[in-house]
């Protein structure tokens, strides 16, 4: 049987073998969280700048929503003002139908006009 001396050594040898294990596994432990430390700072950079991104873009958006509207207000007017000159052209096409009419009417009257003097004379020069 090992003497208590012997026992105790390997006691003693078992210990020191189980402390360098907690060691080692201490010092990846603190490894690990060094480099889990680095990546959350890294993720919280990145999540302040996307969040500047976002505000930068919000803004923008504001600005293209402010123009959009000015350029619809100044659409509304020009349709407005189409409409407008709609309006005259159809009264001004209207008053032209009417000058038309009149110059054809006129027209009709002036062949028969000719017509009749054309007749007095071929009557006047036959006689």
């Amino acid at each position: 049987m090992a003497t208590l001396e012997e026992r105790l050594a390997a006691l003693e040898g078992d210990y020191a073998v189980a402390m360098q294990r907690v060691a080692v596994n201490l010092d990846e432990h603190a490894a690990l969280q060094r480099e889990q430390g680095r990546n959350i700072r890294e993720l919280s950079r990145d999540v302040r700048e996307q969040g500047q991104e976002i505000r930068e873009v919000k803004t923008r958006l504001g600005t293209v929503e402010t123009r959009l509207g000015t350029v619809e207000t100044r659409l509304g007017t020009v349709e407005t003002r189409l409409g407008t000159i709609e309006t005259r052209l159809g009264t001004v096409d209207s008053r032209l139908n009417g000058i038309d009419e009149r110059l054809l009417s006129f027209q009709e009257e002036m062949n028969l006009k000719f017509n009749q003097v054309f007749q007095l004379l071929t009557t006047l020069t036959i006689s």
